[in-house]
């Protein structure tokens, strides 16, 4: 192993073992990095290990991605058998797997947060079971006392199946970082752009708001508003190259070098998102979605006069439709099984156009994904009130919502976890619903 050179292994934790050596005149050090527990074994031979002396050992868990301050995920291969149990025979890998992959990241997590949880989960899913028996074994049983961080508050983790609310991923979205993401795509922090308005050398953009003020400011900002502050920024742009342009002096000359990095900043960051906004917009013409938004939101929401024949009837023209996509048309269909659950009959029907439209032939996991609907996210599955059928205070509010109208029609609707967090943070979640793992209920 050459000098300060490092090796990565494992699956939990992030353990730095550095070593000083004992036959160079000038110090040496090794890092191997080990992203699990290592057993205080290991740690105990490491430490008497001869040919070199360790001069520290740190741990550093980092197990999972952090992806901004608010969110982190962890990586998960062929987590599709989470959510698809065909998945399972065509990767050949297992739920278990899976899980068991989540308990590590979750742990590591944990740790790095130095809290031990109180664990909730979903009921209704068997997958939400067993990564908080996993959890609550690890850290209240095999592991007490690396978990023990003495009077430290112990937050309260909250495991969801995606079943409790199978309605929202099938929406539009129409912030600009969910644009991005679903109309794009965002790998580590990256985005590749394939317009053809778009030049070769900006095609490959990053996107992440550590780095990029305007990024940061508008993330959560609506398609409409983002157009228009990248209209201002290209206006602010266009004064100040003009002002870089008229340099009649020496003292022109003087501040136009020492502002020369931050007027090439601001060029390159006012074309990253100029190009960015020109590919988002021709894929909103090319598949035609502000119309399929409009009725996914009608489908969305229960307050809507929609009724199930009249539904049936605009789905099918939008399957019939040439610039609909097929991920498109079969988003509709499941938006369909879940608000008209009872509609065997229709919900077959809309099957079959699916299939006429060619989606079966051409894309049989995602005609596959649409018939799995009713048995994946139906009511039996859920442990949330996805349509606020069964709380009457849930129920006005969206009624006087339909009313009094939103000032954008295409993001009208409100993710159950909204609601979910409301009552969890007031101490009102449901623990019929949502139950504790074994022994951490904090009273």
């Amino acid at each position: 192993m050459s000098p300060c050179s490092s090796v990565s292994c494992g699956n939990l934790a992030t353990s730095r073992i550095t070593y000083t050596s004992q036959t160079w005149s000038a110090k040496c050090i090794y890092r191997t990095w080990q992203k699990q527990m290592q057993p205080k074994s290991r740690c105990s031979k490491c430490r008497s290990s001869k040919p070199t002396g360790i001069h520290c050992l740190q741990e550093f868990y980092g197990d999972f991605v952090a992806l901004d301050v608010h969110h982190f995920m962890v990586p998960v291969p062929c987590n599709e058998v989470l959510i698809n149990p065909r998945a399972a025979a065509a990767f050949g890998a297992s739920e278990f797997e899976a899980v068991d992959r989540l308990v590590q990241g979750l742990s590591a997590l944990f740790l790095a947060l130095r809290r031990r949880p109180v664990i909730r989960y979903q009921r209704t899913s068997d997958a939400a079971k067993r990564l908080a028996e996993g959890l609550y074994t690890l850290t209240y049983k095999q592991q007490p006392g690396v978990f023990d961080f003495g009077s430290r508050s112990s937050p309260v983790v909250l495991l969801l199946d995606r079943t409790d609310d199978p309605l929202t991923p099938l929406l539009t979205q129409w912030t600009y970082q969910a644009m991005i993401h679903e109309l794009i795509g965002i790998r580590d922090n990256r985005a590749v752009l394939t317009s053809s308005k778009v030049a070769e050398q900006y095609r490959e953009v990053v996107v992440d708001p550590a780095s990029d003020d305007f990024y940061k400011r508008h993330l959560y900002s609506n398609y409409g508003e983002v157009g228009l502050s990248v209209k201002e920024l290209v206006d602010k742009f266009s004064t100040a190259s003009a002002q870089h342009k008229q340099l009649n002096s020496l003292e022109d000359m003087r501040r136009f070098v020492l502002e020369h990095s931050d007027f090439s900043r601001a060029q390159s960051n006012v074309t990253k998102h100029v190009n960015i906004v020109t590919q988002l917009s021709e894929e909103v013409s090319r598949h035609n979605l502000m119309d399929v938004s409009t009725l996914e939101q009608d489908l969305a929401n229960p307050a809507s006069a929609l009724n199930a024949a009249g539904a049936y009837e605009d789905i099918m023209a939008m399957l019939q439709g040439k610039a609909v996509s097929n991920k498109d048309r079969v988003r509709l269909v499941m938006l369909y099984a879940l608000r008209f659950e009872g509609e065997a009959g229709r919900f077959s029907g809309l099957l079959d156009a699916l299939a006429q439209a060619g989606v079966k032939a051409a894309n049989p996991q995602l005609y596959a994904a649409a018939e799995d609907m009713p048995r994946y996210g139906g009511q039996d599955r859920r442990s949330g009130d996805l349509y606020g059928g069964g709380n009457i205070l849930l129920k006005a509010k969206n009624v006087f919502k339909g009313l009094q109208g939103v000032d954008n029609v295409y993001t009208q609707h409100q993710p159950l976890l909204v609601e979910t967090l409301r009552l969890l943070a007031a101490n009102d979640l449901n623990p019929a619903a949502y139950s504790y793992a074994a022994t951490t209920q904090v009273c």
